[in-house]
């Protein structure tokens, strides 16, 4: 049988089997998939050669891509490399917990994905660099090419194919809250944005004055970064003014951010309570033995405390309560790691092959997998109480905040009810800001 599938006729002549793996091929690779289209779809049964629907692609007749989910959808279990960006590309329907993503599940046992990266031919590379910026990259590239390409990743990734992820969290709710604020975009002052970057190819990511973010969640503590196109939205710079580039599509845009979130998040796993009075005055005042703080031994107190939690405590803070705990649960850690030969993380991931493996790491990988596993599912709620009704919704997220597109007909109840389910969800401190731009928030 030939490898190509392009009428309907020989697409119901396949049987459907138990389980399947499937890679979209958009139109770009390097347009975000909000902003491109599916060229081709790589499809491998559990038994049978690999079969390409094509889609839109200029050798092939055409595919109606509706028929061709609703054949893949009838399959059990559904294989693919990226859930997140396959979803983009072929719809919400792939966010279903039979879609299992490959990567993911990958890093259970590895901190590093199935290496595919030299799977493409020589082709590829060629038409890359002529026709890199066009947004039909992958539609002139032979379709012999393509199959020779997933192929080759097919082989790659195969020993972890027929596998599931046990831990339903990194496959669902994981991706899907990520994926939902990916689809927003954030709207842009274009002015000022232009003044503020300098994009190789704005069309990569930018449509209609709205930028599009991607998240990576494929990293070994599950923390994900998000970078895309030359621009690190983790990161802007709070000083030269390019957050004023990012403004409300709606009427405002409000941040939810959490109050002293890592030493916060320590308290809950080690089961320390503070009390309301704010953190660093909390610690300070047994810092420096007194009932008040001066400014300066505030700003000392913060200064002491993130040092000790990423680098250690210091000697003679050990016997503070709150330190205390977190040596004995860093030694928990760190035994139970050098007994079984792996750390499970707030949401269940196993990590195994940890180099160079402290104490202290092994701490840090905790809490960054807290953070995450805490703003996923505190996101979720707020991703659901919006659904219904509200106009308003979130464009971003970084490690210790979000960022609201705040629609005025939503009523301020809305804005109490987020910070409700922020705070109720695991008992953090959560604070607010608002403005017209990202760069000028005034706090409430």
């Amino acid at each position: 049988m030939f490898y190509i599938v392009e009428t309907q006729e020989q697409l119901e002549q396949l049987r459907i089997q138990e389980g399947c793996y499937i890679n979209v091929i958009p139109l770009s690779p390097y347009h975000h998939p909000v902003l491109t289209e599916v060229s081709l779809i790589y499809y491998k049964p559990k038994f049978g050669k690999g079969l390409i629907f094509p889609i839109n692609h200029s050798e092939g007749f055409y595919l109606n891509l509706d028929i061709v989910k609703e054949f893949i959808l009838n399959h059990e279990i559904i294989y693919v490399l990226d859930k997140k960006t396959i979803s983009h590309l072929m719809g919400d329907e792939f966010l279903q917990s039979k879609v299992q993503d490959i990567n993911l599940l990958s890093l259970h046992a590895s901190p590093l994905t199935p290496y595919i990266q030299d799977c493409e031919t020589n082709v590829h590379t060629h038409f890359q660099r002529l026709y890199k910026d066009k947004s039909y990259l992958n539609s002139i590239i032979p379709i012999c090419k393509h199959y020779d390409t997933q192929e080759k990743i097919y082989n790659v990734i195969q020993p972890w194919v027929e596998k599931q992820h046990e831990i339903s969290y990194y496959n669902e709710e994981y991706i899907e809250v990520f994926y939902r604020i990916e689809k927003q975009g954030i709207a842009l002052n274009m002015p000022v944005f232009d003044e503020s970057f300098n994009l190789n190819n704005p069309k990569f990511n930018i449509k209609d004055d709205k930028i599009y973010t991607q998240f990576n969640l494929n990293n070994f503590t599950s923390r994900p970064s998000n970078s895309f196109n030359g621009i690190n939205f983790a990161a802007l710079n709070k000083n030269n003014g390019q957050r004023a580039s990012f403004i409300p599509q709606n009427d405002y845009l409000f941040e939810f951010d959490y109050d002293s979130y890592h030493p916060r998040i320590l308290a809950k796993l080690i089961g320390y309570k503070f009390e309301e009075e704010s953190v660093h005055t909390h610690l300070g005042k047994m810092y420096f033995k007194t009932d008040t703080l001066t400014e300066e031994q505030y700003s000392q107190s913060k200064e002491l405390t993130f040092k000790q939690l990423y680098g250690g405590v210091f000697e003679q803070y050990k016997n503070i309560p709150y330190f205390a705990k977190i040596i004995q649960y860093t030694d928990i850690i760190y035994k139970d790691f050098n007994s079984l030969g792996y750390i499970t993380l707030i949401g269940g991931r196993k990590l195994y092959n940890i180099e160079n493996a402290t104490p202290q790491k092994l701490l840090n990988y905790i809490i960054q997998s807290g953070e995450t596993y805490y703003n996923v599912n505190s996101i979720k709620k707020v991703l659901k109480y919006l659904e219904i009704g509200k106009k308003s919704c979130i464009l971003l997220y970084t490690y210790d905040s979000i960022l609201i597109d705040y629609n005025k007909e939503d009523g301020k109840e809305t804005l109490k009810d987020i910070k409700n389910i922020l705070e109720s969800s695991f008992g953090f401190k959560i604070n607010a800001s608002y403005g017209t731009n990202y760069n000028n928030l005034t706090n409430i």
